[in-house]
C-alpha cells in the first residue's frame, strides 16, 4: 500500500506521537510500582523513563 508523500509523514509523526505517549506512561507505571514495593532502583528508571519521553514529547510539539 502506497501513501502520497504529505499521508506518509502526517503517519509517522502520529506514530513518534504514540510511542512518546506510550513511554511516557510506561514511566509512570514503573514509578508506582517502585513505590509499592520500596525500590529505590525502579524509582530511578521510572523518573528517567518521565523525563526522557517528557523531553521527547516536548521535542515533538516544537514548531519546526
Amino acid at each position: 500500500m502506497s501513501f502520497g508523500k504529505d499521508e506518509a509523514a502526517r503517519r509517522r509523526e502520529l506514530m513518534l506521537f504514540a510511542v512518546g505517549w506510550v513511554g511516557l506512561v510506561v514511566g509512570v507505571v514503573v514509578m508506582v510500582t517502585a513505590l509499592a514495593i520500596d525500590s529505590a532502583a525502579f524509582e530511578v528508571i521510572g523518573v528517567a523513563a518521565v523525563v526522557l519521553f517528557g523531553a521527547y514529547l516536548v521535542r515533538l510539539a516544537m514548531p519546526r
